[in-house]
């Protein structure tokens, strides 16, 4: 479903689907709903799934201007959207420039109980991609990401899931809930999202934020996340927070609380890991818990930092 208007009304668009099945697709783009210049909208309830077919994805947006896969791109609120790809080969082009997007919800304000499932699948990748339960990252007026959902991996604990990159620049980036502000006077809020990670291998770099929030002036907290990894393989170096609020740029400032996050790690492999529960530059970390089981840690040239909660104030 896509909307196209620039009117003032409020827009509902609730319930819409797409299902592939056993499908082979040369795609740029899908989407359950997609919203564009579209002002005062709710999202709710919309859902992607694939399952069993063959993605071959130009990651360029040419042709009408858009790629990813999401559920719901562009509202205003988007809560209980569900995206999920389950058994497919997925194959990604170059794009040097912007990364690709598998994303529950995009572009919203405010984001709840959205959830993003892929699993028991394969990805080889020329570029940088994204996976998200929901990011309120609009330009400005973003407030909330909260109990949102990424599950990543095989139901198979004998057959990881691979994601594979054949680039050496490019990278996984995961996020639970993340929301971008520069508002110093608004504070926003990334709580109860989740990452749970099983059964995968990453070959290259990876970063993963539970609860995040970012930009130049940003006032935040970051409360209640948690990041669970069992039984996983991270070749490049891999950074972990489960709550974390951070600057855009080297010169910007953003402050506010993290507490109560949490990351999990169990039967797991790393090389240059970065892994802090609770980390914000100007505010309180507080009750944040890291725990570190039965897994494998190895030194390399960026060294290893654990960490269950930093302030650089």
């Amino acid at each position: 479903s896509r909307l196209d208007d620039g009117g003032t009304n409020k827009k509902t668009l609730n319930g819409n689907t797409v299902w592939v099945r056993n499908s082979e697709l040369d795609i740029n783009a899908i989407y359950g709903v997609y919203l564009y210049n579209v002002q005062n909208t709710v999202a709710d309830g919309n859902s992607v799934y694939i399952e069993g077919s063959v993605l071959k994805v130009n990651a360029v947006a040419d042709g009408n201007q858009t790629t990813g896969i999401y559920a719901v791109s562009s509202s205003n609120t988007a809560t209980g959207n569900w995206l999920e790809i389950s058994d497919t080969e997925i194959t990604v082009s170059k794009n040097t420039t912007t990364p690709y997007q598998i994303y529950s919800v995009g572009s919203v304000e405010q984001a709840q109980n959205n959830t993003t499932i892929v699993r028991d699948s394969s990805i080889t990748s020329a570029t940088t991609i994204y996976f998200s339960g929901a990011s309120a990252n609009v330009v400005s007026g973003a407030t909330l990401a909260s109990g949102n959902r990424v599950f990543i991996g095989s139901t198979n604990a004998q057959d990881r899931m691979k994601i594979n990159y054949t680039e050496a620049d490019a990278s996984t980036y995961i996020f639970g809930g993340r929301v971008y502000s520069t508002d110093q006077n608004t504070q926003v809020t990334a709580a109860d999202n989740l990452i749970s990670i099983e059964n995968l291998e990453i070959n290259n770099k990876t970063l993963l934020y539970s609860g995040y929030v970012w930009g130049d002036g940003a006032n935040g907290e970051a409360r209640g996340n948690t990041i669970q990894i069992t039984n996983s393989v991270f070749d490049g170096m891999t950074q972990i927070y489960a709550g974390r609020i951070n600057h855009y740029t080297g010169s910007g400032k953003a402050s506010g609380a993290v507490k109560e996050n949490k990351i999990v790690i169990s039967q797991s492999q790393f090389q240059d890991l970065e892994l802090i529960a609770g980390q914000t530059y100007d505010g309180l970390a507080s009750g944040n818990v890291v725990s570190i089981e039965n897994s494998v840690i190895n030194g390399g040239p960026k060294g290893i930092v654990i960490c269950g909660g930093r302030s650089d104030v």
